[in-house]
C-alpha cells in the first residue's frame, strides 16, 4: 500500500508530504467536528467549540488551492529549467513538467472542494444548535 501511495504521489514531488499532512489534518479536523456535533446535546459546550474551530478548518481548506499553485509554479519553472540547461525542448521534460503542475494542482482542489463542502454543512448544524442554545 506504501508503495503504491509513493507512486501515486511520485508527480508531486517535493509537494507529496505537504499535501498529504494538509488532507489529513483538513480531514481530522473535519471529522472531529461532526462526530463532535453528532454526540453533543443541543447547548452543550462542544457545539461552542466547534464553531470555535470552524476558521480553523476553513483556512485549511483555503491552504489547499494556494498549495497546489505553489506546486504548479514550481514544476512549470522546473520544466523552464530544464530547457533552459539543455538548449533544446524534449517532449518528454515538458510532459513531465506539465504533468508535475497540473499533479498538485489537481491535489490541491481535492483537498479544498471536501473540505469546504464539510465547513458549509458543519456551520449550518453549529449554527442550528447554537441557536437551540438562547
Amino acid at each position: 500500500m506504501i508503495g503504491r501511495t509513493a507512486e501515486i504521489l511520485a508527480p508531486a514531488g517535493g509537494f507529496a508530504l505537504p499535501l498529504l499532512v494538509l488532507a489529513a489534518a483538513t480531514f481530522a479536523l473535519a471529522a472531529w467536528c461532526f462526530l463532535s456535533l453528532r454526540l453533543a446535546a443541543a447547548g452543550s459546550r462542544e457545539v461552542l467549540l466547534v464553531r470555535a474551530m470552524l476558521p480553523v478548518l476553513g483556512a485549511l481548506c483555503s491552504t489547499g488551492p494556494l498549495l497546489g499553485l505553489l506546486g504548479t509554479v514550481h514544476g512549470l519553472a522546473g520544466t523552464f529549467r530544464s530547457f533552459d540547461d539543455a538548449g533544446v525542448i524534449a517532449g518528454q521534460a515538458l510532459a513531465d513538467g506539465v504533468k508535475q503542475a497540473l499533479f498538485t494542482s489537481e491535489m490541491g482542489l481535492c483537498i479544498a472542494i471536501p473540505g469546504l463542502l464539510a465547513h458549509a454543512a458543519l456551520r449550518r448544524i453549529s449554527a442550528r444548535r447554537t441557536a437551540a442554545l438562547r
